[in-house]
């Protein structure tokens, strides 16, 4: 896995995201990790590549010669993090390369859904991830039910489901404030999920009144 942040000098390099996915395969795949030691790559040689010949001699090359059977994923996050001044390198190569990576090979790509970013990645059919979607809402309703089935008694635990998942809009960001007051707690009542705030900015605002003394006004 990887996960993009725009913030951080190390984790937006298009390079950089190359060479951790190379160096967590081969620490799956022995044949693999011998091939790559047999480069004797050094920082000089990374440096004076560019992303695609890296891509080739760190990823497809010694990958196809590999009669990999058992499948595995890798996770890109928010590859969206990796634009820089309207470019995305890592973007191109994903269009333009990463077709050719053998099938045992799988790649799960989060972003969020930029015109300019889903079009280039057109070519794998992206499937757009809504808050409300049915698939969505009971991936929602199962986090739920684990995090409330040891807070509320047993024939309330569906009801405590409904309350946050309609309160969450299908967020998940806002799940991850709720189970933690709800893991503050050894019970929970459903007035108390009841009285928990709407929405993620209801959390925002608690926060910042908790912290600065003053309402958030969520409009800006």
């Amino acid at each position: 896995y990887h996960f993009c942040r725009h913030d951080h000098n190390e984790k937006n390099k298009p390079k950089r995201l190359l060479c951790s996915i190379a160096f967590q395969i081969a620490q799956r795949i022995p044949k693999y990790k011998e091939m790559l030691e047999s480069m004797e790559l050094t920082q000089s040689k990374v440096d004076e590549w560019n992303l695609a010949t890296l891509f080739d001699t760190l990823l497809r090359t010694p990958l196809s010669k590999i009669p990999q059977k058992k499948r595995m994923v890798i996770i890109i996050d928010a590859l969206d993090e990796c634009d820089k001044n309207g470019k995305n390198a890592l973007l191109t190569c994903i269009r333009d390369h990463f077709i050719e990576i053998p099938e045992w090979i799988g790649f799960f790509l989060t972003t969020r859904p930029e015109i300019d970013i889903i079009k280039k990645l057109d070519r794998f059919n992206p499937t757009p991830l809504e808050p409300d979607s049915e698939e969505n809402m009971k991936d929602i309703a199962i986090y739920l039910k684990d995090s409330l089935t040891s807070r509320l008694p047993a024939n309330e635990v569906d009801k405590g489901v409904e309350i946050l998942s309609k309160k969450s809009a299908g967020r998940f960001v806002y799940l991850r404030y709720a189970v933690e007051k709800i893991q503050e707690r050894t019970e929970m009542t459903l007035a108390g999920l009841g009285a928990f705030p709407d929405g993620v900015y209801g959390f925002y605002e608690n926060q910042f009144e908790r912290i600065m003394g003053q309402t958030f006004d969520e409009n800006h």
